[in-house]
């Protein structure tokens, strides 16, 4: 799988076999002033993160890092695969132990916010309450559904 830039230059290359992947080349890293720390930051952690998941597919901790750093560094397909899994993992995992709240609250964010992007409206909304609903007490949960519900134009009218 290849990413390209607006003006067509390749990005990034990733090799997969049967799903997992073998192999990311970063062609070029974009970024601005701004966020030149945060990028390259990121992408180290990345290649740090792949590595360490090609030795250990089911580390929880390493795959919410590296579905979160996707997610930053705007592959949204590739994130949402991983906090799909994670997802699954802790619906799981949520039958016989006690998940941390903010850990649940963001992964269900992070999944109405990839969702939000594709435009689809039902599931990012969705994930969004899903999100208020495992962290209750994270005000920026309901910040971020009340905003979305508002980009969108569904606000309720009397």
């Amino acid at each position: 799988s290849y990413n390209y830039n607006k003006k067509g230059e390749k990005l990034t290359s990733w090799e997969f076999n049967n799903g997992k992947l073998i192999e990311r080349i970063d062609h070029k890293i974009e970024f601005n002033k701004k966020t030149e720390e945060k990028v390259k930051d990121a992408h180290s952690k990345l290649i740090i993160l792949n590595d360490k998941l090609k030795r250990n597919s089911n580390d929880f901790k390493s795959t919410f890092k590296r579905a979160s750093i996707r997610h930053y560094l705007g592959n949204k397909t590739l994130a949402l695969n991983d906090f799909k899994k994670i997802e699954k993992k802790v619906l799981k995992l949520s039958k016989t132990k006690k998940i941390p709240e903010k850990i649940v609250g963001s992964m269900f964010d992070h999944l109405g916010d990839i969702y939000s992007s594709y435009e689809m409206l039902n599931h990012a909304i969705h994930y969004r309450h899903k999100a208020i609903k495992a962290s209750p007490s994270e005000s920026r949960l309901y910040y971020n559904l009340g905003a979305y519900l508002v980009k969108i134009k569904s606000y309720g009218r009397s």
